[in-house]
């Protein structure tokens, strides 16, 4: 007996998309002959599927996407404690998982015949993003175009953000080799007329990080008050074994209103933060539940409407009271590239609101986006509405 792999997943497949194993056997001729196809996830043995073969080719064809995505989790982690540039590190961007392949016939069944090991990331295989990108992006081009980067669309060469002691400024970093630890240091450079040039310490870890790269975080990692208030600009500069790989800059910006940071899950599998710093206003819808009382009751030997405060009894009583929260954001103008990555917010199913170091589950309750056009619509920014995961109970009676 011989099982064959055809064709299996490619290296930096998406969790989102199919994940197909194609087999071959020399057996497909025997009685009620099935290929199996058993899935470990964590040395654990999660399903068994089996399938007939084609009937023109004889081969076997597993997808197995639909069980794999399962075991992803969130990985959004941050360090609260102790914020520093290295906020998090792991490989949960991945899942790891074995597929070993059997055959039944016979009323015997035959595992463990070959094996497959493979892990698929947490990117969506986004159609059409800009006007000029290849139709989607395939496990290749994202191998190609995001290891040993920061892996997100966003303009990280005019990154914006008003904080200097406290909040979040987070973007993430997908390591160039898979499973493998190496040691990663950010060098900073900041700019305030003239430039000074700091350097950080390694840190070793494999596949994923996700990066704190605000003033405060920065200032910690280094050990010192490199970005001051007099700062203009300065440059995140990520490095494995001491060789360059990625910039991010990020300036400076003042605002008047209320600064609301929301932190989400990318379309490429990293974390990204986006400020909306022009006028935020916040509204709460009001669910109130009662029931209707009797209007009189006997006390001092007669029916009274009030009691001895002058409180009248009964009537409508507002027993419960949920309150729902709501904000409607308002961007400053951002750029065309910008904009475009905007959309992954919009559509992101992990959003959290920043409050001091408490990040508060949202959801998005704007539901489309328009393209601009980047030489007729001169200026964009973004109008988002959101809704707190949380509602609030006034006083119960």
């Amino acid at each position: 007996m011989a099982i064959t792999i055809n064709s299996s997943p490619d290296n930096y497949s998406s969790l989102h998309a199919p994940l197909y194993y194609v087999v071959t056997s020399t057996n497909t001729a025997q009685t009620n002959f099935k290929y199996v196809c058993d899935i470990y996830v964590n040395g654990n043995l999660i399903t068994r599927l089996k399938s007939f073969p084609q009937p023109t080719s004889s081969k076997g064809i597993f997808n197995i996407a639909s069980v794999v995505r399962n075991y992803w989790a969130s990985y959004f982690k941050p360090d609260i404690v102790s914020p520093s540039a290295f906020s998090y590190t792991g490989s949960d961007i991945y899942v790891d998982f074995v597929i070993k392949f059997g055959e039944e016939y016979g009323g015997v069944t035959y595992l463990d015949l070959t094996t497959s090991t493979k892990r698929a990331y947490n990117y969506v295989q986004d159609y059409l993003y800009n006007p000029t990108s290849v139709p989607y992006l395939t496990p290749s081009e994202y191998q190609t175009q995001f290891k040993g980067k920061y892996i997100s669309q966003r303009d990280y060469s005019n990154i914006k953000f008003s904080g200097l002691q406290t909040g979040y400024l987070f973007l993430s970093f997908l390591s160039d080799a898979e499973n493998t630890t190496k040691s990663h240091s950010i060098d900073v450079s900041v700019y305030n007329g003239t430039t000074t040039n700091y350097t950080g310490a390694g840190v070793s870890f494999k596949d994923f990080a996700l990066l704190d790269i605000s003033p405060r975080a920065i200032n910690d990692y280094l050990g010192t008050t490199a970005i001051s208030s007099s700062y203009i600009y300065y440059d995140v500069k990520i490095k494995i074994a001491g060789v360059l790989k990625d910039t991010a800059r990020v300036y400076k910006t003042c605002t008047q209103d209320d600064a609301m940071s929301l932190h989400f899950l990318n379309s490429l599998g990293g974390y990204d933060t986006f400020e909306f710093t022009c006028v935020n206003r916040q509204s709460r819808n009001i669910d109130k539940s009662s029931f209707e009382g009797i209007e009189y009751e006997y006390a001092s030997n007669a029916m009274n409407r009030a009691n001895t405060y002058g409180v009248l009894y009964g009537g409508a009583t507002q027993f419960s009271t949920r309150q729902s929260i709501s904000y409607r954001l308002v961007s400053d103008w951002v750029n065309y590239i910008d904009y475009l990555w905007l959309k992954q917010l919009i559509a992101s199913p992990e959003v959290y609101l920043e409050r001091g170091n408490t990040f508060i589950p949202v959801t998005i309750n704007t539901t489309n986006w328009s393209e601009k056009k980047q030489y007729r619509d001169k200026t964009y920014n973004i109008e988002l509405d959101i809704a707190l995961g949380n509602k609030v109970n006034s006083q119960f009676r």
